[in-house]
This record gives C-alpha cells, sequence and structure tokens, in this order.
C-alpha cells in the first residue's frame, strides 16, 4: 500500500514550540516507525519534524497560521496514486509549492512560485535517471522523488529513512488537546 502521510518541518523550533503552536501535548511515548496517529522529533539543524498518518488537522488555513511566525516546510507523499509534494510556507503564505501527480504523466511536475536553487539541479538529476530507466524499459516514477528531495535538501529529512548522516530522528507521539 505504502504511505500515505504528511510531514512537516518548522525552522528553529522546539517540539515544545511546535506542540504549543498545535495545542497538542508530547506524550513522550516513543514511535520509531511513525505510526502513531501525530509524532514530532527534532533534528541537529534546529528543525522540528512533525509526522502526520492524520492530517485532519492540517487544513489550509491552519498552515498559513503556523507559519506566521516560524517557516514551515510541508511534504506530502502518497505512494497509492504516486503524488508528491513540497510547499513552503512564510509569514503566513505559500512562498513556493513543487507538486508530482503521476496520472497527469511521468514528467508532470507543476511548480508555483521560485522554490530555492536546490530545485534545479534535483530536478535535473531526476529527470535525467527518468529518461535512463524509460530507456531500461522499466517502470520506476523518480520524478516522484523530486518535491520529496528538495525538503529533505532543507530540512535534512527524509520520510521513508530510519538513519542519517548524523544518526537517527527520535520521534515521540503528539496528542491534540479537545476544544
Amino acid at each position: 500500500m505504502g504511505f500515505n502521510i504528511v510531514w512537516l518541518g518548522f525552522e528553529n523550533a522546539t517540539k515544545e514550540e511546535v506542540s504549543s503552536l498545535l495545542s497538542a501535548r508530547d506524550t513522550g511515548r516513543d514511535d520509531p516507525y511513525n505510526e502513531s496517529p501525530v509524532s514530532a522529533g527534532e533534528l541537529p539543524s534546529g528543525w522540528t519534524i512533525l509526522f502526520a498518518n492524520d492530517v485532519t488537522r492540517l487544513s489550509e488555513e491552519r498552515l498559513k497560521r503556523l507559519s506566521e511566525d516560524k517557516d514551515l516546510i510541508v511534504c506530502a507523499v502518497f505512494e497509492g496514486p504516486m503524488v508528491s509534494q513540497a510547499i513552503r510556507y512564510r509569514k503566513g503564505e505559500v512562498a513556493w509549492s513543487v507538486t508530482h501527480i503521476s496520472e497527469n504523466g511521468i514528467y508532470d511536475l507543476k511548480v508555483n512560485g521560485e522554490p530555492p536553487e536546490a530545485f534545479e539541479t534535483i530536478k535535473a538529476r531526476l529527470f535525467a535517471d527518468q529518461k535512463a530507466e524509460e530507456n531500461d524499459g522499466a517502470a520506476v516514477d523518480f520524478v516522484f522523488d523530486i518535491p520529496i528531495e528538495l525538503a529533505k535538501h532543507l530540512t535534512g529529512y527524509r520520510y521513508d529513512q530510519l538513519e542519517f548522516e548524523w544518526g537517527k530522528l527520535s520521534f515521540t507521539e503528539l496528542e491534540f488537546e479537545e476544544a
């Protein structure tokens, strides 16, 4: 079935700050494989990652509010239909977005705004991998990874990696406070 998740990267924010922004509390329960509805972990680079299997609380309006004081990277991954997206929110607005929807074509890539310079390098590399794949006759969608790799370039995190050059990211489960 694959991943159907959204993760958010909060720049220069602690897990406590992110929990407070979301009106959530850190349970302290380890979630090493991100099986909880929502969990969070801090990267050594200063980014805090919020991993959401339950995206019902992540409306567009809420994402804009969350980014009013903190820059925010959103990475959506839906492996079944092969849809991926990276969005940067800044000061309550979308600064840029990169979206791939496989059913629109293997090279489908919608870009809004101006993504960082690394985007062009990542795009060129993965488009080249896609062309090589087509020559081999296989059916791998490398373009799907472009938004995911861009989000990783910015934050240092990728949803399907357990270990990184700097070690493992320790996630704990968050619970939302009832309104």
